[in-house]
């Protein structure tokens, strides 16, 4: 069994403005307020040491839903009026396979394997992206700062704060899943690390989590526990997406192809970050 989490002695380490508590949930679920990228990676040291996923989302008020059925997808509104979602799901793969063959060759016949290239190009599916990276997360969950605007991201609830979600489960690769079929799956999640064939998948240290009731979020499914909300101050987001780049996490990095040179370069080039994050000073350092 492993310690459970000292989170009076993670507030004492972090100090002053990166706070965290226990708030109303699962016992052993956690808030955490985090200012700086040293703040996470104190957190990491603490008390993840080995065995948790991670996800960083810009809204934090958006549930912990795949795209298959987050509001206004193909499993949402693009039902039919007769069609169940796990029918709307068989005919978006069956596609897929159909198309695919005309670009790459032979799909994977099984659910799971198909999926996890479908949603590798893009089309909506169950699986639920995480990374065993941290950083990587934090870097997802502050990239659009330069696009917010009055301290509120595209949702404009004022409430809102970028997040990196942290949890704990049990890893898979995906020969080693139980099941391969989703009619099959357990309603607790479980964690797939999918085979490192694209560039992409490897560099991001990408994991995805799967269930049987994809309309469920994953925070309320029954066997998610030691699940922690760590919430980023969005006045420092910027600074942090600055930070990110000088420790080697940015979009070149993390999309290694023309793409994701493209929007590094057009990023670094506006040539505001380091003046901004030099006029705010470096993170005051957190005392134990």
């Amino acid at each position: 069994m492993p310690a459970k989490m000292n989170v009076d002695a993670l507030r004492r380490l972090l100090a002053k403005g990166a706070g965290v508590s226990s708030p109303h949930g699962p016992p052993e679920a956690v808030d955490a307020h985090i200012v700086s990228v040293g703040d996470l990676v104190r957190i990491v040291e603490r008390e993840h040491l080995g065995g948790f996923q991670y996800r960083g989302q810009r809204c934090g008020t958006h549930p912990l839903l795949p795209t298959l059925t987050r509001a206004g997808s193909a499993g949402t509104s693009g039902l039919g009026e007769h069609e169940s979602l796990r029918e709307k799901e068989r005919h978006i793969l069956k596609e897929f396979r159909t198309r695919f063959v005309a670009y790459r060759g032979e799909a994977p016949e099984d659910d799971l394997g198909l999926a996890i290239l479908a949603q590798h190009h893009g089309a909506p599916s169950r699986l639920l992206d995480w990374t065993l990276n941290p950083l990587a997360a934090l870097f997802f969950a502050v990239e659009g700062a330069d696009q917010w605007q009055d301290d509120r991201c595209d949702c404009r609830d004022v409430q809102c704060t970028p997040v990196v979600w942290g949890t704990a489960g049990h890893r898979y690769r995906v020969s080693d899943v139980p099941t391969t079929r989703f009619d099959n799956l357990w309603e607790r999640p479980i964690f797939v690390i999918p085979d490192r064939i694209e560039n992409r998948a490897a560099v991001q240290s990408s994991i995805l989590a799967v269930w049987r009731s994809p309309w469920q979020p994953f925070d309320k499914l029954p066997g998610v526990d030691r699940i922690w909300r760590i919430r980023v101050e969005r006045s420092k987001a910027r600074h942090i997406l600055w930070a990110l780049h000088c420790v080697g996490i940015d979009r070149e990095t993390l999309f290694p192809d023309p793409d994701g040179l493209g929007g590094y370069l057009a990023w670094k080039h506006r040539a505001v970050h380091r003046d901004e994050f030099e006029r705010a000073g470096r993170p005051e350092p957190r005392n134990g």
